[in-house]
């Protein structure tokens, strides 16, 4: 069965039969940058921000700030994740001197 489209939204989507939305969705995305904050001014700074002005505001004047920017959300959730677990793996391997030396 095929789907029943409104005459409105065929006229929508015929206004400009030369563009192929799907790319210029695609065009838009690989556009838009991310930016991930593993470690700035508070720990609610922690976190994936969308523009450069908000996430600036919590990584200024932040000795010792960790963020980067992405051109996709995945990216930048991936890297929050790897940072999440580097500070994991490093609170242990302290744990494990801190033992050792008693």
């Amino acid at each position: 069965m095929a789907p029943i489209i409104s005459n409105a939204l065929q006229t929508f989507i015929n206004v400009r039969p030369d563009i192929n939305h799907n790319e210029e969705a695609k065009s838009n995305q690989q556009k838009k940058k991310w930016y991930a904050i593993a470690v700035g001014k508070t720990a609610r700074s922690t976190g994936i921000y969308s523009s450069w002005a908000a996430a600036q505001v919590e990584v200024n004047r932040v000795s010792g700030a960790c963020y980067a920017r992405f051109h996709t959300y995945k990216e930048a959730k991936k890297f929050l994740r790897e940072h999440q677990i580097q500070k994991k793996r490093q609170a242990q391997h302290e744990q494990t001197e801190e033992s050792d030396d008693f």
